[in-house]
C-alpha cells in the first residue's frame, strides 16, 4: 500500500486587492452600536484542554502589506478585520487587525498596532471555540436586552491562556509571554463594545537578556457586532484550514518505487 506523507510547500502570500484598495476601505468608519437595557447578561464556562501545535514549515516572505503586521514572521494570513482600541485621551480608536495562523506555535488569532507596538494575540482550538461561545453569547444578550450597562465594571463571560507576541518595530517581533485573555463586554459612551482584554505579562526574552522590555502591555481590544462577527468568521477552523491549504503538499513516500508498465 502506498504510504502517504505531508509536506509543506512555500508559496507567496496574496492579499486580495492592492493596498490601495485594502487601505480604501480601511478608512470607512465603522458605527457604535445603540442599546438600551438593564439586566446582567449569561455566563459561560472556562475550557482548559487544547489541541497540540501542528508542525508546518515556514513559507516565503510575504508582501510589505502583510509584513506590516506579521513583522516577516511567516504567518500565514486569514483575512483583514477591524478593532477598536482606547486612546491615552479615553477615547476608541478604529485600527486595522490582521486575522493570521503563526507557523512557530501552531496558534491563530489577529496582528494589530497598540501603543507603541506591533502586537500578536494568538489563541488554540479551545481558546477559539470559547471566543466563538462567548461572542454568541454576547450578540444574544445584545439582541434579547440582557446587557448590563451599570457601573464601569466590565462584564466577563470567561478567559482562556493566550499568547502574545510583540515588538517595538513591526518587522522586529522578539518578545513573548503568555497571559489569559479575558472575553466580555463593556459601554462606552452609552454604548455597548464586546471586549477583548490581556492583562500584563512578563516578557520571556527579557529574563534570558535578549530583551530590554520586561513585561507585555496592558491590551485591551473593543468590538462593535459588525466586528465580531468578522473576526469571530475569520477564526473559525474551516478559515484557518482554507489558508492553510495552498501549502500542503501530497508526495509518496521515496521507500516505494514507482509502478511499472507490465507487458
Amino acid at each position: 500500500m502506498k504510504k502517504i506523507q505531508f509536506h509543506i510547500i512555500a508559496l507567496p502570500f496574496v492579499l486580495v486587492g492592492t493596498l490601495a484598495c485594502v487601505s480604501c476601505k480601511s478608512a470607512e468608519p465603522i458605527s457604535a452600536d445603540s442599546y438600551a437595557a438593564h439586566s446582567s447578561g449569561t455566563e459561560i464556562k472556562r475550557q482548559e484542554k487544547d489541541d497540540a501545535p501542528r508542525s508546518i514549515v515556514r513559507p516565503k516572505n510575504g508582501n510589505a502589506f502583510t509584513n506590516f503586521f506579521t513583522g516577516g514572521q511567516q504567518d500565514i494570513e486569514i483575512d483583514m478585520t477591524r478593532v477598536f482600541q482606547k486612546t491615552a485621551f479615553g477615547t476608541l480608536k478604529e485600527e486595522d487587525a490582521l486575522c493570521i495562523y503563526n507557523i512557530e506555535t501552531g496558534l491563530a488569532g489577529f496582528a494589530a498596532w497598540y501603543r507603541g507596538g506591533m502586537y500578536h494575540v494568538l489563541l488554540g482550538k479551545a481558546g477559539r471555540a470559547l471566543f466563538q461561545e462567548a461572542v454568541n453569547r454576547y450578540l444574544d444578550d445584545f439582541e434579547n436586552k440582557r446587557l448590563d450597562r451599570k457601573g464601569n465594571r466590565t462584564k466577563i463571560y470567561g478567559e482562556y491562556p493566550v499568547s502574545l507576541q510583540w515588538g517595538s518595530f513591526a518587522t522586529i517581533i522578539n518578545n513573548r509571554a503568555q497571559s489569559r485573555v479575558q472575553f466580555g463586554y463593556e459601554f462606552k459612551n452609552g454604548s455597548p463594545y464586546f471586549l477583548l482584554s490581556v492583562p500584563s505579562a512578563e516578557n520571556e526574552e527579557y529574563n534570558s537578556g535578549r530583551s530590554k522590555i520586561e513585561a507585555s502591555a496592558t491590551l485591551r481590544f473593543y468590538f462593535t457586532k459588525a466586528m465580531t462577527s468578522q473576526m469571530m468568521n475569520a477564526l473559525t477552523e474551516e478559515k484557518i484550514e482554507a489558508a492553510i491549504e495552498p501549502y500542503m503538499q501530497r508526495v509518496q513516500s521515496k521507500d516505494k518505487k514507482p509502478a511499472h508498465d507490465e507487458y
